[in-house]
């Protein structure tokens, strides 16, 4: 008897959720992982809610597509209806699809490759906006806070109050900051055949060190690569360089399709 009663209670719940459009997309991103980070796409918390969302009347409205980057990481998104510029998504991160806007505007703005500075965030912070680093560093694009750190130097050239801790862990502010202080490098060492390799050495280990690794331009066989004295910083600008060309190539491939 009490096998029945719980197989109409499954087939109930089964119609219920049938019902829901949105449910097909949703338990196929609850039951992958992220490529990246290993972790669920979706938490069971989240889909609890979304159903509820759903049950009453809420059904989420929001899907963002990217417009560039790793179609793996571009997948469709469910977002669920809370607060205005909330998305939730993996135990309370926003999809990575949801930072194109402001990495693609961030990118307009300070003359930098979309691409670049997607591949910064991806090894910067993994696109969780909320992380920290060892030393203070804060969100999306890893901005050290304070008055004489990156924050500083920004609010100086914009005229305006430095960003707190907590401002900075604002995306769009966090990949804006971090996109006019690789503008900067990359103005610095425009000159040089290694410009994007310098640039992303003096975001990870300040000009003062960069200015040592700068090449020769009489000595065109010498590589900055070479020049680098700091294993973690070479290993740095290398993933980040090499996810870079990933992006791009998947750009190509999506304005391109065969």
């Amino acid at each position: 008897m009490k096998t029945f009663f719980w197989s109409g209670i499954m087939i109930f719940l089964l119609s219920f959720l049938l019902l829901i459009p949105e449910f097909p997309s949703m338990a196929r991103s609850f039951f992958s992982r992220d490529p990246d980070l290993g972790q669920p796409v979706w938490s069971r918390r989240m889909t609890i809610r979304t159903l509820f969302s759903a049950f009453r009347g809420n059904r989420p409205a929001c899907w963002f597509d990217g417009s560039f980057g790793l179609q793996q990481e571009m997948r469709k998104c469910l977002c669920v209806p809370l607060q205005e510029d909330q998305v939730i998504y993996r135990s309370g991160i926003p999809a990575i699809a949801y930072y194109d806007r402001f990495i693609l505007n961030a990118g307009l703005r300070n003359h930098i490759d979309p691409a670049l500075l997607k591949a910064i965030i991806w090894r910067e912070s993994r696109f969780n906006h909320i992380a920290r680093g060892e030393k203070g560093e804060v969100g999306l694009m890893q901005i050290m806070p304070g008055d004489r750190a990156a924050a500083a130097d920004w609010a100086i050239a914009h005229c305006c109050a430095i960003p707190s801790e907590e401002e900075l862990l604002n995306p769009e502010l966090n990949i804006d900051i971090g996109a006019w202080y690789l503008a900067r490098a990359l103005h610095r060492y425009q000159n040089s055949r290694d410009a994007v390799a310098l640039a992303l050495c003096e975001y990870n280990a300040g000009p003062g060190r960069t200015e040592e690794w700068i090449p020769d331009p009489e000595t065109p066989e010498e590589s900055v690569f070479d020049l680098i004295t700091i294993s973690s910083t070479r290993k740095y600008v290398e993933d980040i360089m090499k996810r870079y060309d990933l992006y791009k190539n998947e750009l190509n491939q999506q304005r391109n399709p065969l």
